[in-house]
């Protein structure tokens, strides 16, 4: 619809340093100068005295109606109300015998109006009037003036005069310098003309004329005050806008969303129109229509075979003839093969590290696929665990052993697993080698554990077990779960042994769980890839957050191989975690990405699912989980943390952190304006 409803938002307004006025309209809101006046019934005859006489009156009632507008504005918003019809009824005696008409004006007219609230609630608006008019009973009528023709007159002339300059220095002019003649004419006497005479043939005749005769004529004053109710009140309120929220990289499907308001009151019924530059994204539904609160949502589809191309998001929304829109930038993609693996690992694998990856198809990462770990020396590498299904974001891990007294040498280790009926694979080449006199460490880890479990373990060094080795345990994605003891400290036969402890509301998520140790100058390490799972909680809150804009400059502090760089760039990230526009939480909406880029560099951090997230009333937020690098620096299955934190209205700090488990990390932090539909609550909480 195009009007809508007063909601508390304009108690908001009006207690804004606003300015409230009314004026006249008509009944479509153009300005007018007056109301209308008209007779209403007979009239009827009213004897009075007068003076110690009777006289017969009559009772005129009179209907006068017109239409207000109440506006309120500040330096940002106003608000219009739809045109409010107002009407009063005034009798008066007058001398209005048959045949008369009455002529009524207003010569003055005043309004005011006073917003009732309530505990910020809007309950109703007041409307005062004082309306002065001028009535008048008048009926045409013809009546004779005698008249006559005249003479004109002669012409008066004047005869000249003189005056004399005042004498200057006699130093400087002689004195015959001083005198001037006849420079302007002075009257010396007024001449007495006779007046003229008419001729004989100018005869005195006699004219008829038309005019309005007035029987009566009375100004009238009137005060009076309206009352409208909110649910009888309509404002438009300007300027309109579309809050657009599109993901920072869109990997096959997603989902677009965004509000139409005017002036923060939502838009019921308005038709958003989507489209992209170049024109590479699907819609379910174009246009889309807002619901009751303004929000609207769309499935879109990137076509198969798309390559990572910059697009332009554009939505408008006409409101009252009046043109909202909103655009924003963001990355599309969607690879060719409809199913794969996605295999990382260290360049260089000394006696002990860990593997990971992802499976998808159309852009879903796959839960629940069986993937098998493979070498092309398999007496030098050995997994563990060798087979593991992967979670609910789509990663898996596995622990790389290499036999102790293995030379340096260059082996490829494999993942492969059936999806969807397809069989696929990937591979990669590493360094291996392990010196024959390592330490050697060991770790228990059950292949599934259900909130808690106990790991065990042996630390030796040729076959001999260290005692009183401090054993330090760490998971990637990092901070996933907690220990208890860590460190763990190995007895006299290097056994040793701890409690891993699962969150509260972890779904199920595959980890590497990692042990390490300096035992005679040399550093050990364990790992052991597993799945975790702790139910039933899964959204302690709800946001969904992005900066204002999508071209915001940020310095990333990069780390690639022990080498620290920095990069100036833009930057465009979103998170949407459990979100939904009505009370309540939605586990399965889980999605963010973040997108970096310098004239050289690109880093894209896509397909972002959360292994945990937090909220602190509506000024933090925070989500940690797994996404895959992709573009020219940055490559892998990344453990990522985006961190929002409002320190003022609109204005937020944002710290973005990336790590893989090769040392190679991600880090930036920047003060950017929030979004118009950034919102951070509790499950129970909805956006106004």
């Amino acid at each position: 619809m195009e009007w809508i409803r007063l909601n508390p938002d304009i108690c908001s307004l009006f207690s804004n340093d606003s300015v409230l006025v009314c004026y006249l309209t008509d009944e479509l809101g153009e300005t007018v100068e007056s109301i209308t006046c008209r007779e209403s019934g007979s009239r009827e005859d009213v004897t009075v005295t007068l003076s110690g006489e009777s006289v017969v009156l009559q009772r005129v009632s009179l209907i006068n109606q017109g239409f207000v507008v109440v506006e309120i504005s500040d330096d940002e918003t106003t608000c219009i109300t739809d045109p409010i019809p107002f009407c009063f009824v005034e009798t008066l005696l007058l001398c209005a015998p048959d045949g008369t008409d009455i002529e009524c004006k207003v010569t003055e007219f005043d309004c005011q109006a006073c917003v009732n609230c309530q505990n910020g609630e809007f309950l109703s608006l007041d409307i005062f009037f004082d309306v002065c008019l001028s009535v008048q009973t008048v009926v045409d009528t013809v009546f004779e003036l005698p008249i006559s023709f005249c003479v004109p007159r002669k012409e008066i002339e004047q005869p000249p005069c003189t005056f004399k300059i005042p004498n200057q220095c006699p130093t400087t002019f002689s004195e015959d310098s001083t005198e001037r003649k006849q420079v302007q004419p002075e009257v010396n006497e007024i001449l007495n003309l006779p007046a003229p005479q008419p001729t004989p043939s100018q005869q005195q005749e006699v004219a008829c004329v038309s005019a309005t005769k007035v029987y009566d004529w009375v100004v009238s004053q009137n005060s009076f005050r309206i009352t409208r109710n909110q649910a009888d009140i309509t404002f438009q309120c300007f300027p309109c806008e579309v809050d657009l929220f599109v993901p920072a990289d869109i990997f096959c499907t997603n989902v677009i969303s965004g509000r139409v308001v005017c002036a923060t009151i939502p838009i019921e019924g308005a038709e958003v129109t989507l489209s992209g530059s170049p024109d590479l994204v699907l819609y379910d539904m174009n246009p889309v229509t807002t619901d009751e609160n303004g929000y609207f949502d769309v499935n879109v589809e990137i076509p198969e075979d798309t390559e990572a191309t910059n697009v332009t998001i554009m939505a408008e929304a006409i409101v009252r003839s009046v043109v909202a829109s909103a655009s924003t930038e963001t990355v599309v993609e969607c690879p060719e093969d409809p199913c794969g693996i996605d295999l990382f690992a260290p360049a260089t694998i000394t006696c002990d590290d860990f593997m990971d990856g992802r499976v998808r198809c159309n852009g879903r990462l796959i839960e629940g696929a069986l993937v098998t770990f493979d070498s092309n020396a398999p007496g030098i590498v050995t997994f563990e665990p060798p087979q593991i299904e992967t979670d609910s974001l789509g990663d898996y891990f596995t622990g790389v052993r290499i036999t102790n007294g293995t030379a340096p040498q260059t082996v490829t280790l494999i993942a492969s697993t059936t999806v969807e009926g397809q069989m696929v694979s990937d591979s990669v080449d590493v360094t291996v080698n392990c010196p024959f006199d390592a330490c050697i460490l060991t770790i228990n880890v059950p292949q599934l554990i259900d909130c808690m479990a106990v790991i065990t373990g042996n630390i030796s060094c040729n076959g001999m077990g260290i005692e009183g080795a401090e054993i330090f345990f760490s998971d990637f994605p990092e901070d996933v779960v907690t220990y208890e003891p860590n460190p763990a400290i190995s007895d006299i036969n290097g056994d040793f042994t701890t409690t891993i402890m699962v969150p509260e509301g972890t779904s199920l998520t595959d980890i590497d769980v990692e042990a390490t140790t300096t035992v005679q100058g040399q550093m050990v390490e364990a790992n052991f890839g597993t799945q975790i799972i702790c139910l039933p909680e899964e959204c302690p809150c709800k946001f969904r957050i992005r900066p204002r804009g999508s071209r915001t400059r940020a310095t990333v502090e990069l780390t690639q191989n022990g080498m620290v760089t920095f990069l100036d760039g833009i930057i465009n990230l979103s998170a949407i975690q459990c979100f939904r526009i009505v009370p309540g939480c939605n586990p399965d909406v889980d999605d963010f990405s973040v997108v970096f880029r310098t004239d050289q560099e690109v880093i894209r951090f896509v397909q972002g699912r959360r292994l945990d997230i937090e909220c602190e009333s509506n000024t933090f937020a925070r989500v940690h989980g797994t996404a895959t690098a992709e573009g020219n620096v940055l490559n892998g299955l990344f453990d990522v943390t985006i961190e929002l934190s409002i320190t003022a209205p609109d204005i937020g700090v944002w710290t973005v952190s990336a790590t893989d488990n090769m040392g190679n990390t991600f880090f930036t932090s920047f003060v950017q304006r929030v979004s118009r539909s950034t919102f951070i609550g509790d499950c129970d909480d909805a956006p106004n």
